[in-house]
This record gives structure tokens, sequence and C-alpha cells, in this order.
């Protein structure tokens, strides 16, 4: 039986006297890609700033790799291995990418690996030379994903990762993500509004409702149930559940 890396219990979330989250479980399997889906504002940044103990205030439990990280500070929570690619990707504009790189690995306390990391994310290898603000959106992306695999994490939570990308980079990227738990033996956390990515890409998927777990299943269930995507993505069935 594949080990939990990830196991979150309960998980609630508050901004100020705002709830966000309202009990939330779910888990990650090490070497595996696990899609977390929900409309906007369903919670999924927020429970992935929850996670990694940014922001929100939180209860619940967070586990990873048998310990419990729940409240400790955030560079901790990275150091024993979870890394976070927030949809904003905040590249240094005036830095090149190695730069870029460097710095995230210098960060981890670990030695910059550039071929492996163009192994993993093979878009970076025009890119390494270039300076943050002379990257598209798409470009951006693969390295701010690069730069997350910098620090050599187990755990990887990509939210939002094809928003807005053209849809040949997102071909790309989505075959760099499916690669990763063999090529840089990650688990995956894929917050993502493309369905279909997420369905090709996840052996199981946790799809957030309101801040609640909605369904949790195989990915393979979702994509053959269309009255679940309606009943939980429809932005016309949230408006009749209003």
């Amino acid at each position: 039986m594949t080990p939990t890396i990830l196991d979150v219990g309960g998980l609630r979330a508050w901004y100020g006297s705002a709830q966000a989250l309202f009990g939330v479980d779910l888990d990650v399997s090490s070497g595996e890609i696990v899609g977390l889906l929900g409309r906007n504002g369903a919670g999924k940044s927020t429970t992935f700033k929850a996670i990694m103990g940014l922001d929100a205030q939180v209860s619940g439990t967070v586990t990873f790799d048998g310990a419990d990280i729940s409240g400790l500070p955030t560079e901790r929570i990275a150091r024993l291995g979870i890394a976070w690619v927030p949809p904003d990707r905040r590249i240094f504009p005036g830095l090149s990418v190695r730069e870029n790189l460097m710095l995230a690995a210098r960060a981890a306390r670990t030695p910059l690996d550039l071929d492996r990391l163009i192994d993993a994310v093979p878009l970076l290898e025009r890119l390494v030379d270039r300076e943050g603000f002379q990257l598209s959106g798409g470009e951006q992306q693969a390295v701010a994903i690069a730069r997350a695999l910098a620090g050599t994490p187990r755990l990887l939570l990509l939210d939002e990762p094809t928003e807005g990308l053209a849809p040949l980079v997102v071909q790309q990227l989505e075959a760099s993500i499916a690669a990763l738990p063999e090529k840089f033996g990650v688990s995956v956390l894929l917050a993502e509004q493309n369905l279909q990515l997420v369905l090709r890409l996840s052996s199981r998927v946790f799809v957030l409702d309101g801040g609640r777990l909605g369904h949790e299943g195989s990915a393979d269930d979702f994509a053959a149930s269309p009255e679940l995507q309606h009943r939980h993505l429809s932005v016309a069935s949230a408006a009749e559940g209003s």
C-alpha cells in the first residue's frame, strides 16, 4: 500500500470573522497527483494557504509524512518539503531565470541542479538567461514550477497553473506535471479550473463547494458523471442553490 504523504483533517479557516473552510478532509499518497476542484471562491487557494500556514486563522490537523505540522511557521513547512506555486507566480522581474532558480535553491539550502529542472520542465531550457520581465505568462508559470522544484520538495501544491495560458503552453505544462512523480519523485495537489486537464492528470479528486468538501472519489468516476460535475462545478447550479 502506497504511504500517505499529506493528510488533512477537519480543516477550518477564517479571515477575520469570515469563515472560509468548514471541516475539509483530504489526503495525497506518495507519488500521486490529486485534483482539487471547485468553483471560484470555493476555498481551493485558502486550503493551500492553510496547509502552508499563511494568512488565515486555521484549526484542524495537517499531517505531512506522518508528522503533525499544524501551526508550524511557513518557512519550517517549506523546509520539511512542501512547495506552493501561487497563481500570481511571483517571479522576480529584475533577475534572470537562472538567478530566480538559484535564490530558491539557496533558500532551501540545496544545490541548484539545472539539468534536472530542465528535464522536468523542458520549457525552461530556452529561458534560463532571460530576465523575469521578458517572460510571457506561460513562461513565468514554467519558471514558477521549476523554482518550486529547485528546493527538492516532496509535495507540490499547484494553484491554477494554466489560468489564462495559450492552449499550446497548457499542453506543454500538462506533460511536465504528468511526469513530475516519476522524474522528480514529488507528489502533486493540483487546484485548477480546467476540469478536463485535472481529470486527465489526477488519480483522485476532491471537490470543494462553499468551503466544504462536496465530493471525493476517483477521477474516472467524476469524469463519468455529468450530474456530479454540474452539481459541484456549474455556476448555474450555484445560483439555483443560493
